[in-house]
């Protein structure tokens, strides 16, 4: 896991906020196997799911 990934994973995983934005970019990231966390690529919260 590189520093990048790790920084965002604990920025994303440290707050309740949830992304907002019109359109996301989710992107999975994972500190270990099995431990995804979606998050989006634009403004780095996480991405809240969405039943369709």
């Amino acid at each position: 896991m590189t520093q990048l990934t790790a920084s965002i994973l604990k920025t994303a995983s440290s707050t309740s906020a949830t992304c907002e934005c019109a359109d996301p970019i989710p992107v999975q990231r994972a500190a270990r196997k099995g431990a995804a966390v979606t998050i989006c690529q634009r403004c780095g919260l996480r991405v809240p799911l969405r039943l369709r």
